[in-house]
């Protein structure tokens, strides 16, 4: 249906009147006119649109109004501005200012050209809001690319904004959560009836397509969100484990359950030289104090150590296009804090322009980070963050991350370089028991690593007749478009369906195993790749 044709009526400011715009058009476009509207609908400030099929028809609208003296003085009219595109940057505190804003988004943009702010929404977390603003197409390209924004030393999601609304509690369309009337949530990944936010199914379902399917007797359609073969996120989870033993036998089924790539602790509990609770097929990296540890739980991910200092460990891992350096580090409130700073400054200095995440736990004191004063540990942690042009993912307004007793602090940092900002797609502290004085940190960092495995058939147990059987079919398919080859492309057509029908049989006939697309030799050592990941 072709976009009707809009004019928007107001009252003239000079008017004293209080005669409805309304009345006014209904006295001036009278029935005898002929002017066909299709829409007639109020507008903010008073004023009302009119839509028509056709120019022919606004014209006519615009010449009545022009040439009648009494409704020329009493309104003004003019056609609707063009809408730009709009961006949202999530949990903005509110006592943050419109200026500290627009200067924060002219340093990612070319000229110095403020935004128009449309609107606001209640933030997900207390005395925030997102903030909904409307960018020109240039502007909205050039911040569209960031997926973090820094406003005031502190990192704000920005993404494009879409005018649909949509509830996060049924996952319905055409209103929000506010105005929802259903009682139970709906997840808006697996469709099963609890909040989004604790889902950990490894299987996508849109609820909305399954009741659809369901009236209509059709069968549901899940797919698995992370395949073996496809691009995935990061989840990193850092902790304090206040070297408890409990602590440290509940990091296990809590990074299960959380599904964590990769774990950044700080005084683990060590018992024989060991961190105890923690499943021996798990790659371990610790400083020789045992104070700062990387793990890496999952079996995909192929780390090399970069560095073992004292309270500081550094590990490689090769993810997109680049690789990616995640360091933990640990300094006692009682110990000198440059001695864990230089550490950390020594491994950024040997790879410059790399992509670098450091968890850390520094016990400073600083407002940066969510404490209310600052004290010389956190005077020195800021002046070395300024140093190194790294940023701060910790939210200013987050829970704290250690409570003992009536006590509670900030201390637990999470920073990374200027090549990660776009990266970090979500930082959490979460209320999931740690048997600890620390809470866990949950980062979510939007990095791409690819799990290269093939299909292995088990050919060896028979079933040689079940895949004659299950190939037959295709058999005179194949045979047609091999015979109607005429150039390469056409050979290259019909080789691809001969390998898809192929692996559809051996799909259906034998049993497989996934493997190593390349599995490491024995002389492949630590030191070999460090150098691969190093060039």
């Amino acid at each position: 249906m072709r976009k009707p044709h809009t004019i928007l009526v107001y009252p003239a400011k000079d008017s004293s009147e209080a005669t409805s715009v309304e009345e006014i058009l209904k006295n001036t476009i009278r029935p005898e006119a002929n002017v066909k509207i299709r829409e007639f609908r109020k507008v903010k400030n008073q004023g009302v649109a009119v839509s028509c099929d056709s120019v022919k028809d606004i014209q006519s609208i615009i010449s009545r109004l022009d040439g009648d003296n009494s409704a020329k003085e009493k309104v003004s009219h003019r056609m609707p501005g063009k809408r730009h595109p709009s961006i949202i940057i999530y949990d903005l505190p509110n006592t943050i200012t419109d200026q500290e804003v627009q200067e924060a988004l002219r340093t990612y943009t070319e000229d110095g050209e403020n935004l128009r702010t449309r609107f606001k929404l209640k933030g997900r977390k207390p005395d925030t809001s997102h903030w909904v603003m409307e960018a020109p197409r240039q502007h909205f390209l050039q911040l569209k690319r960031f997926r973090k924004i820094a406003v005031n030393w502190n990192m704000f999601q920005i993404k494009e904004f879409f005018h649909v609304k949509r509830c996060q509690f049924c996952q319905a369309f055409g209103h929000t959560r506010q105005n929802c009337k259903y009682t139970v949530p709906n997840c808006g990944i697996c469709a099963d009836r609890h909040s989004t936010s604790y889902c950990r199914s490894n299987f996508q379902l849109c609820i909305n397509c399954e009741e659809s399917n369901r009236n209509s007797a059709t069968p549901p359609l899940s797919f698995n969100k992370v395949s073996s073969t496809c691009l995935k996120t990061l989840k990193v989870l850092q902790i304090n484990l206040g070297r408890t033993k409990a602590a440290n036998d509940t990091l296990h089924p809590t990074s299960d359950k959380l599904q964590s790539d990769l774990l950044l602790l700080q005084e683990p509990y060590i018992y024989d030289s060991q961190i105890k609770g923690i499943p021996q097929s798990w790659n371990i990296f610790n400083s020789i104090s045992n104070k700062a540890s990387v793990i890496i739980p999952s079996r995909q991910l192929h780390a090399a150590l970069i560095s073992c200092k004292q309270n500081t460990v550094a590990v490689k891992i090769q993810t997109g296009q680049q690789p990616t350096t995640f360091i933990s580090a640990y300094s006692s409130p009682y110990s000198n804090i440059q001695e864990t700073l230089l550490e950390i400054q020594e491994i950024i200095s040997s790879l410059p322009r790399e992509k670098i995440f450091i968890g850390a736990d520094l016990n400073g004191h600083n407002t940066l980070w969510g404490y209310s004063d600052v004290n010389s540990r956190g005077t020195a942690i800021e002046e070395f963050i300024l140093a190194n042009n790294l940023f701060i993912n910790n939210s200013s307004d987050a829970p704290p991350t250690f409570t003992r007793n009536s006590s509670k602090g900030w201390p637990d940092l999470s920073l990374c370089t200027q090549q990660m900002i776009g990266e970090i797609a979500n930082w959490e502290v979460l209320a999931e028991p740690s048997l600890s004085d620390h809470h866990y940190i949950e980062i979510t960092i939007d990095s791409s690593v690819k799990n290269c495995t093939f299909t292995r058939y088990k050919t060896r147990h028979g079933n040689h007749n079940i895949f004659l059987k299950n190939l037959k079919p295709h058999v005179n398919s194949l045979l047609r478009a091999f015979r109607n080859s005429q150039n390469e492309k056409d050979i290259n057509e019909a080789t691809n369906l001969l390998q898809n029908c192929v692996i559809e049989a051996c799909n259906k006939s034998y049993r497989n195993k996934n493997q190593n697309l390349s599995p490491t030799p024995n002389w492949y050592t630590q030191d070999l790749e460090i150098e691969k990941k190093n060039d």
